[in-house]
């Protein structure tokens, strides 16, 4: 039997093509709409990739769980997509179940458990999708087999569930098994699977409702067919004869490759206009739309603007779950709009682009804010940088080529030529930043504006004895510079001017000596530190009792603490969110309702304390007013979602 091709959609959007889901245009904006995707992570998406790690454990149990009763699970709201499950499977679940649904892929596995292979329909043949869901939702009989009614809603149950099911088939298959229902069954039960075609009879089985497919497993459709009508398809052999019910699963989920957008009544707008003196807008720029549901790109379109630079989408989707960018390329430089939504009541959007000229002039450039934090550990330093990079100039600075390579370079890095362990956030070394000589550069081009770029990098600085001293030099004027050094006994500190002492500030139970000052020319400071602490020696702040506050000093100014900063004063906002999502652990899920009482509570000091830290840390000018705002409002949904839970909780005094 010939296979069918699939007919390709047009698009909905006027002058519009679609394109693949992850094309150049995709990929040369996706560096822009990474920090503003951050903006956006819920704690609602971190409890799903939370459940998740034990999400196809329970797929596993499913097989052996599954009877014939069916089983009363609520049908999905709507199709579920698994291209929206993927990130959960992919961050929780493949360190056991591998990368692609085999086991036998993981190097180690630390449950204990042994995970179900999900790379064959065999595997799943007795399964239903109920069955599943419910085990997913309810729990097992033991600790092994958690309850997640009330970390995830059903929507996401579903999505998870159904990317594990689309582990086992691809697009060749349901291909092949959608042209034989097509030749086979679709004269009865419909092209769309409704039940609805030419020759269908009374009470033909509608494969699209979700509840009753759900209840269905695929041995259980092969019976009901083998029943029914066993001259149909009596040629097909077993690969084929399985393609069929997988497509007809699919009547039911949008497989991975699927896109779940759909269109709406929306309409985003916008311009592109030349932020350059004396510059033009190509007559053919194109502008990319970028879809997103649940921070996961689903869809890209493009269309070109006019001759004022005018462009426009229409029937835009109005869903609170899709999330918007716009993007353009220029001069290879990208550009775009922060991440948006329409909705019901405000369903159109005007924007306005910017691009620029490019230059490799770098006399407009400087650093509005610069702030280095340092910390002690026996025999280094621990060194900690933010740098802001702002261009008061109207091109945007791609720089030069430097050291005889052919990458450009824009901004030198000013941290010592001894420092080892270097690390970025949002970049790496020999990706983004290159290294020439003994000097780090960023590589990425600076848009005019006050904050255009935003360096993250950690280090440290061995020493010898219990001495240490920095040179730092910064190519550029530096608007607002200051420095924290974590405090010691008795150590000593010497900084050169411009920066002033300022006085003590203590940031998560960490006592730090504080300087501030700015640099209106390039130039270079010099910083001595004194009675460190020794190579191999005990660092004292972890083996002593905290001592009261002391009053400010200069130098040798005594506060002894309990614990050590992290590495980075930025944590990426998907990254620490995990962290403190992490608290409610595996085995914290547990059905006693005193432990996952008492976990809940934890939970929630753990939270607020590190909302209290995050604060701190704003105020004394260690993280910008992006990184805090977002990280507080994903701390801010974690903690109203645990506080949800405890009020489904009984709180008897018993469990105190």
């Amino acid at each position: 039997m010939k296979k069918s091709r699939r007919k390709s959609t047009s698009s909905p959007f006027v002058r519009v093509q679609r394109q693949p889901l992850f094309t150049q245009s995709w990929l040369l904006v996706t560096g822009i709409t990474k920090r503003f995707v951050k903006r956006f992570v819920t704690a609602k998406a971190v409890a799903a990739n939370v459940g998740g790690f034990i999400l196809v454990l329970l797929l596993g149990a499913a097989v052996q769980a599954q009877t014939s009763a069916p089983v009363d699970a609520p049908a999905p709201p709507e199709r579920p997509s698994a291209m929206l499950g993927a990130s959960i499977y992919q961050q929780n679940c493949a360190p056991c179940h591998g990368a692609n649904g085999n086991p036998a892929d993981v190097t180690a596995l630390t449950t204990g458990a042994r995970p179900q292979p999900l790379t064959t329909s065999a595997a799943l043949w007795e399964m239903a999708p109920a069955a599943a869901f419910q085990l997913t939702k309810f729990g097992g009989q033991s600790d092994a087999k958690p309850a997640l009614h009330g970390y995830l809603n059903d929507r996401q149950i579903w999505q998870a569930l159904f990317y594990a099911w689309s582990l086992h088939t691809n697009v060749a298959e349901l291909a092949d098994g959608a042209a034989l229902y097509r030749a086979e069954c679709a004269a009865c039960h419909g092209e769309s699977g409704r039940g609805d075609g030419p020759r269908a009879e009374n009470l033909m089985v509608d494969f699209t409702d979700l509840r009753a497919m759900n209840q269905r497993s695929l041995a259980s459709l092969d019976e009901g067919w083998r029943i029914a009508h066993a001259e149909i398809g009596a040629e097909l052999d077993e690969a084929e004869r399985v393609a069929v019910l997988e497509a007809i699963r699919a009547f039911t989920y949008l497989p991975p490759w699927e896109s779940p957008y759909v269109p709406g009544e929306g309409a985003i707008t916008g311009r592109i206009v030349q932020g350059s003196a004396g510059a033009s807008i190509p007559a053919d720029q194109e502008v990319t739309l970028m879809v997103y549901m649940s921070f996961i790109p689903v869809s890209a379109f493009t269309t070109t603007v006019d001759a004022a630079g005018n462009f426009a989408f229409t029937q835009a989707a109005t869903s609170p779950d899709v999330v918007y960018y716009v993007g353009t390329t220029y001069e290879d430089v990208a550009y775009g709009s922060d991440l948006f939504a329409l909705s019901v009541t405000t369903p159109t959007v005007e924007l306005v682009i910017p691009i620029y000229e490019t230059t490799s002039d770098a006399s407009g450039l400087r650093f509005s804010r610069a702030q280095a934090v340092i910390d002690h550990q026996p025999g280094a330093l621990r060194v900690r940088q933010l740098l802001l990079v702002a261009n008061d100039g109207d091109r945007t600075v791609v720089g030069e080529p430097i050291g005889g390579g052919d990458r450009t370079v824009t901004v030198p890095l000013p941290i010592p030529a001894a420092a080892t362990e270097v690390e970025f956030q949002g970049g790496a070394l020999g990706a983004r930043y290159i290294q020439v000589g003994d000097t780090l550069y960023d590589t990425t081009p600076i848009r005019p504006g006050a904050q255009s770029r935003q360096i993250v990098l950690a280090y440290t600085l061995p020493y010898a004895d219990t001495r240490a001293d920095i040179a730092a030099a910064f190519a550029y004027p530096v608007e607002s510079l200051s420095m924290l050094v974590a405090d010691l006994p008795e150590l000593a500190v010497e900084v050169s001017e411009p920066l002033e002492f300022v006085g003590n500030q203590t940031v998560q139970n960490v006592a730090y000596r504080v300087w501030s000052g700015a640099l209106p020319e390039p130039g270079r400071l010099a910083l001595t530190l004194q009675n460190l602490i020794p190579a191999g020696s005990v660092d004292p702040r972890r083996v002593q009792t905290p001592a009261p506050p002391v009053a400010a000093q200069p130098a040798g100014a005594d506060a002894l603490v309990s614990e050590v900063p992290p590495i980075f004063a930025g944590i990426a906002v998907a990254a620490l969110v995990l962290v403190i999502g992490g608290g409610i652990l595996y085995g914290k899920y547990s059905r006693d309702k005193v432990k996952t009482l008492y976990a809940l509570r934890k939970e929630k000091e753990r939270l607020l304390s590190a909302i209290a830290a995050l604060d701190d840390r704003h105020d004394l000018g260690e993280i910008d007013d992006e990184v805090w705002s977002a990280e507080r409002v994903a701390l801010m949904n974690s903690l109203r979602n645990v506080n949800d839970s405890l009020d489904r909780m009984p709180q008897s005094g018993k469990y105190g």
